[in-house]
C-alpha cells in the first residue's frame, strides 16, 4: 500500500512524502524500514497532553515503486 502511495504522489508531480507520528507509536519503526528519514522530533499538545511527535520524510523522486 505504501508503495502504491508513493507511485501517485510521484505521478502527480509531488517529490516527497511526509508523515507525523506520536513518537511512542510503533508504526514509526515500520516508517524507518521502509526507508524514511526523520527529520525532526516535536513536543505537541493534544487534549491537554504534552506528547512528542515525529516527522519522516521520503525523496520519491527518482526512485522506482
Amino acid at each position: 500500500m505504501l508503495c502504491s502511495t508513493f507511485r501517485e504522489i510521484k505521478e502527480r508531480g509531488h517529490r516527497n512524502l511526509v508523515v507525523k507520528v506520536l513518537s511512542e507509536n510503533p508504526a514509526r519503526y515500520f516508517y524507518e524500514k521502509m526507508g524514511a528519514e526523520k527529520v525532526e522530533e516535536v513536543s505537541i499538545s493534544i487534549e491537554g497532553r504534552r506528547l512528542m511527535e515525529t516527522i519522516y520524510s521520503w525523496k520519491i523522486d527518482g526512485r522506482e515503486y
